[in-house]
Order: C-alpha cells, then sequence, then structure tokens
C-alpha cells in the first residue's frame, strides 16, 4: 500500500510541467513570443538611438560646415583686404614724397654717426664700445632686411660681418687679453679697414646702405684705436706698454681668419648648396665676383690660368687669404706707431670721402627726381611693404651664427 504523500508525489512526476522547453507545455509558444518582444523591442530601441545619435551628429557636421564656409568667406576678405591694404601703402612708399623723406631721414642718420663717433673718440674714448655696440645691432637688422628682399642676405656672412662678433667678444668676453686684444686691432686696422678702399665703401650720407658698409669697415678700428692708444687702468696694454712683435703676431690673425674661411665654405658649399642651386638669383660673394661683376683679378686669373675657370672658389680663397695676410703684416707699424695709425686711418677715411665725392659729382648731380622715376618704374608697384621675410630663411642663419660663435670663443679661448 502506498502512502498518500506518495501517491501525491507519483501524480506530480507524470504530470507535464508547462515551463519545460522540451516539451509540448502550455507556456512554450508563450515564452517564445515573449521572448522575440523583448528583443524586438531591445533592437528597435538600440536602432532608434543610433539613428537619433546620427541625426545629432549630421546637424553637428552640418553646422561646422556652414561655420568652416563662413570662415573660408572671412579670410577671402581679410585676404583681399591685406591685398588692397599691401597695394595702398606700398604705391604711397614709391611715390617721390616718400622716398625724399627717407633719403632726408638716412641723411640726418649718417650726420649723426659722423659726429657722435667723433666726440667719443675725442672726448670719452674709454666709452666708445658702448656706442660701437648701441649702433651696431640696428644698423645690421636693417641691412638683413634690405638685403634679404634683394637676395643678398648671404653677403652678411662675409668676414667683415664676422668682424664685428669677434670685436664683441674681444671687448666683452676677454677684455684682459693681450693676444684676443691684437687679434681683433690686426683684422679691423688691416682686412676690414682697408675694404674701404677694396670695395669702395663711400662717404654717402643720404644711402643707409652706404652709411652701414662704412660703419662696419671703419668703427671697429676707431674702436681698436681708442682701447690701443688711450687704454684704462686694468686693459692688457695699459701702462708702459711695449708690444713684443713678430712672425707669432702675424700668425695669430691668420688662424682665425682661416676659421671663418673654413665656417664660410661649409654654409655655402655644403649645407646650403643645394638651396643656392635652386636659386640662381641668390647672390653670394662668390656669385658676385664670378657672374654678377667678374672682378678684374677673377678675369686676369682666368686669362691666363684656364683650368681654374671650372675652381672659382679656389681663386677666391686664394686671393683673400693673401690679400689678408699682407694686410695684417701692415698693421703690426699701426700696432706699434701711434702716428702710423692716425695716418693710415685718415688716408682710408680719405678715400670713403673720396668715392663719396665721385658718387655725387658723377650720379647724383643728374636730376635727382628724373632718377627716383626711373627706380619706381623699375620697382614695378613693388614696395617695401609687400616684403616679409620667410621665417625658416632667416631662422636657418641663426644655428649656423650660434655654432660660429661657440667656436670663435673656443678658438679665442685657446689662443690667449
Amino acid at each position: 500500500t502506498m502512502t498518500k504523500s506518495q501517491i501525491q508525489d507519483e501524480i506530480e512526476d507524470k504530470a507535464p510541467d508547462p515551463f519545460r522547453t522540451e516539451g509540448n507545455g502550455v507556456f512554450r509558444d508563450f515564452q517564445m513570443h515573449v521572448a522575440r518582444n523583448l528583443i524586438s523591442n531591445q533592437l528597435k530601441k538600440r536602432a532608434f538611438g543610433t539613428y537619433n545619435s546620427l541625426k545629432h551628429k549630421g546637424k553637428q557636421l552640418g553646422e561646422r560646415v556652414k561655420s568652416s564656409d563662413n570662415l573660408l568667406k572671412l579670410n577671402e576678405r581679410i585676404t583681399q583686404s591685406n591685398d588692397k591694404l599691401n597695394e595702398l601703402v606700398s604705391s604711397k612708399l614709391n611715390e617721390t614724397p616718400f622716398i625724399r623723406a627717407k633719403d632726408k631721414a638716412s641723411f640726418v642718420l649718417g650726420v649723426f654717426l659722423l659726429l657722435v663717433s667723433e666726440f667719443f673718440v675725442l672726448s670719452m674714448p674709454h666709452y666708445i664700445h658702448y656706442f660701437y655696440a648701441f649702433v651696431l645691432v640696428p644698423l645690421l637688422t636693417i641691412r638683413f632686411l634690405m638685403y634679404h628682399k634683394m637676395k643678398y642676405h648671404y653677403f652678411m656672412l662675409d668676414f667683415c660681418y664676422f668682424h664685428q662678433l669677434l670685436q664683441v667678444m674681444a671687448i666683452y668676453f676677454f677684455p684682459y687679453s693681450e693676444k684676443v686684444f691684437y687679434i681683433a686691432f690686426s683684422l679691423g686696422n688691416g682686412p676690414v679697414l682697408f675694404g674701404i678702399v677694396a670695395w669702395h665703401n663711400m662717404l654717402v650720407f643720404h644711402d643707409i646702405d652706404k652709411v652701414t658698409s662704412l660703419f662696419i669697415h671703419i668703427i671697429p678700428s676707431l674702436v681698436s684705436f681708442c682701447y690701443r692708444w688711450f687704454p684704462q687702468e686694468g686693459s692688457p696694454v695699459y701702462g708702459d706698454y711695449t708690444p713684443e712683435l713678430g712672425f707669432y703676431y702675424i700668425y695669430l690673425p691668420v688662424v682665425v681668419y682661416m676659421f671663418w674661411q673654413a665656417s664660410y665654405l661649409i654654409k655655402t658649399e655644403i649645407l646650403d648648396k643645394k638651396k643656392l642651386d635652386n636659386d640662381p638669383k641668390m647672390v653670394t660673394s662668390l656669385r658676385w665676383m664670378v657672374k654678377v661683376r667678374p672682378h678684374f683679378l677673377y678675369k686676369m686669373t682666368v686669362r691666363r690660368i684656364p683650368l681654374l675657370k671650372s675652381f672659382p672658389v679656389l681663386i677666391l680663397v686664394g686671393y683673400q687669404l693673401l690679400y689678408t695676410v699682407l694686410c695684417v703684416s701692415i698693421v703690426i707699424f699701426m700696432y706699434k706707431y701711434f702716428w702710423v695709425h692716425v695716418i693710415m686711418l685718415l688716408s682710408v677715411f680719405g678715400f670713403s670721402v673720396f668715392y663719396g665725392a665721385n658718387y655725387y659729382f658723377d650720379i647724383f648731380s643728374e636730376n635727382y627726381s628724373s632718377r627716383l622715376e626711373r627706380n619706381i618704374k623699375k620697382k614695378d608697384g613693388t614696395g617695401t611693404a609687400e616684403y616679409i621675410p620667410e621665417v625658416l630663411s632667416v631662422l636657418s642663419f641663426i644655428p649656423f651664427i650660434f655654432m660660429a660663435g661657440a667656436g670663435l670663443y673656443s678658438l679665442l679661448y685657446t689662443l690667449q
């Protein structure tokens, strides 16, 4: 016999489970229907959310495109306004009244520099280096901008500009070194000073370019003149100073000169060779001597030794080295005798005055206004307002100048 609980358990085991999916339960179809509805609702929600998200992003994108179009239109308007402004300013800068005013300002500056230089030499020789540093920076900045526009800025790698760096280092970094002082004295009163005669630097007051050229060639010799003959206490040439001159004092300046020559060739013939080859309008000293205005020494050498025509660099380097050695040899007497130094300075300055007189009477005496009109036509409406130096082109000089300066400092530190 079975108990009541056993009978109940047996009935429950045999009864169908409506929640079993493998059987034909009552709730099987219902369960599948519910599952399908749940999945369908979730898919619809996701799809709707995705649709709304895409719709919102599309709206944002449309607003951005619309805003971008407005920016482009605004940029075009600004560019057109700048072009019109540049044309207006350029036309004003090329007008005769402005050019006359610029020449008058340059004339005043040239006379001012001459008078102030004379004042420092005669009355305050101990402070002339402050005047030199104060004037040098703005003049070289103006020169670089002017030369960069004409693609002449590689001229500023020439030795006369390198000597300005040497002169500043001798004054402010090695003020007590006799050897460094003599190196700066020798090169400043030798190849740089006599460059006035060699390159026909002229005293033309109304031309800022010619004033700058004369300044950078003559002011270092005036600074060294004041330091040599009116020394302060503590100066390497102070007191009963008797220089020991000889071959060694020719060797030192030439070593520094050779350092510049090597740096110059590395910059122009190696680092920037591709850049210079791609732009034949860019002028260097070599191109000027060979192509733009062939120097008579170059033409004479090529005529006598045709093989050297393929190696103009050797001609330039050879003549510059010979010129430097000859000038340095003469400077020894200027360093030792006061009146020899005075006569040399006056003679070279006299050449600059003579060249300036030739300019004023042979060129400037022509009708000034007619020359202005011809210059304006040559410019063809292009004025300085349209010129903006290329940043990369300007910055390409900075690492080289820094490295050359560091190398020069190390060399002077070794030679002192």
